[in-house]
């Protein structure tokens, strides 16, 4: 791995993101998320504001915080100080690109492009194997694997080199042959002094191998919403996973009481803010979920329903968790609470 690759990846994985306790803010992500989109289809790092500014809107509606205002331009503005990012006007003349502040009314006014440094970009269309790990960074760290398929079809990324993530006992691996990742891991090889892969060899949290199994006897190996408890014979069950309730991605611990056994649906509209928990342990349902079908009705007509208890009252979740969960993600207003 070049000097300029390594480097690259640390200035990924130390982005300056705004903080307040534990509130989310993904935004420089799902701009670098769009740019990696970009480069793997062949196109340019360059975005013009205008152009970014409703589809930003959108992805921040879709897997951003459950925020009031938006405010698409933050990122497009603020990545620039973490060296990543440069803005110039619709004449090519640099505005910003290594300090100093762009304003927000000055950016439709200038007609403002923001692209990546020219030699970050030229790294990244050489290595696809860097745009891979830095797609796969910037997902683990700021959202739970039940999503990243979704994030992926929407944001438009390659899909399929990219391990399904869903399994949250699952670590991402990239598409390559075995031979190619010694450990399962991609290095780069020494002996012949071939940079061509990247050694992602970057620190992240570590997953407990066991919360899955623990989470899902506390409950009982059923649904807490659902009570789906399909099993394929012997070979144990089908669709049903350890859901957090706070995100591992923002540091929500493996543990029972941050846990909660869900089929794949009901896992999938927690992390997604459609479902959540009152501090009763009584079902959300937001008002963003619809559906006329048999199913979606049934999701529905969970609004106000408990949520079953696990066996032990020590592994319910805890209130601060739910709370995160309901400030952080969950999409207000909910459905009335069924009496």
């Amino acid at each position: 791995m070049s000097d300029l690759e390594q480097d690259w990846l640390e200035r990924v994985e130390g982005l300056k993101q705004w903080q307040r306790g534990d509130e989310r803010a993904p935004h420089k992500p799902l701009l670098l998320l769009q740019v990696m989109g970009s480069l793997q289809r062949g196109e340019s790092s360059r975005i013009a504001y205008d152009d970014y500014s409703p589809r930003m809107k959108e992805l921040l509606l879709g897997f951003g915080p459950p925020r009031a205002a938006t405010k698409p331009d933050l990122p497009f503005r603020h990545l620039v100080s973490d060296g990543l990012w440069q803005i110039s006007d619709r004449q090519g003349i640099i505005l910003s690109s290594a300090g100093g502040t762009v304003f927000k009314g000055s950016l439709t006014q200038a007609g403002a492009v923001g692209q990546l440094h020219e030699a970050d970009e030229e790294a990244l269309r050489q290595n696809p194997v860097l745009i891979r790990t830095t797609i796969r960074r910037l997902l683990d760290k700021n959202w739970p694997p039940s999503l990243h398929d979704d994030m992926c079809d929407t944001i438009g990324l390659i899909v399929d080199e990219l391990i399904d993530s869903t399994d949250p006992d699952d670590v991402i691996e990239e598409l390559t042959e075995p031979d190619e990742r010694p450990d399962l891991k991609l290095v780069e090889n020494t002996e012949s002094g071939d940079d061509q892969d990247v050694a992602d060899d970057l620190p992240r949290r570590k997953r407990d191998p066991q919360f899955r199994r623990k989470v899902l006897l506390a409950y009982g190996w059923k649904c807490a919403m659902c009570d789906w408890d399909g099993r394929d014979g012997g070979a144990g069950t089908v669709a049903l996973e350890a859901a957090h309730v706070k995100w591992h991605a923002v540091g929500g611990p493996d543990a029972t009481n941050n846990g909660l056994s869900l089929c794949s649906m009901h896992h999938k509209l927690l992390d997604r803010g459609l479902v959540g928990l009152t501090l009763d342990k009584r079902v959300l349902v937001s008002q963003y979920f619809q559906g006329d079908s048999a199913v979606a009705q049934a999701v529905i007509s969970l609004s106000g329903m408990p949520v079953h208890e696990p066996h032990e009252t020590e592994d319910t979740p805890r209130d601060d968790y739910i709370e995160w969960h309901n400030d952080q993600v969950f999409k207000s207003p909910e459905i009335p609470l069924s009496a």
